[in-house]
């Protein structure tokens, strides 16, 4: 459970912006994403398959810089640490 606080906290921060804007795809992406990743680290989840397949570095890029900068930069720590996670770092 080395990067869950860190996982909680974008979970947190993407359904306050999901109850803003319940329709907006890029944000249901993130949170499911995120309760993924939260699953891994928590270890309810034992597939790591999907660690490739995270986006959400990308997503910060292209949906919320640089109108919301505090999420954006959220976003890659989270992208950030699961590099560490995939790489075993």
């Amino acid at each position: 459970m080395r990067h869950t606080p860190i996982f909680k906290e974008a979970l947190e921060q993407c359904r306050k912006r999901l109850a803003e804007n319940p329709n907006f795809p890029p944000l249901n992406s993130i949170e499911e994403q995120l309760k993924y990743l939260i699953a891994v680290d928590e270890g309810k989840q034992t597939d790591l398959s999907r660690l490739k397949d995270i986006n959400l570095g990308l997503l910060a890029v292209r949906e919320f810089e640089p109108h919301d900068m505090e999420f954006a930069k959220l976003l890659h720590d989270v992208s950030y640490r699961v590099e560490e996670m995939r790489f075993g770092r």
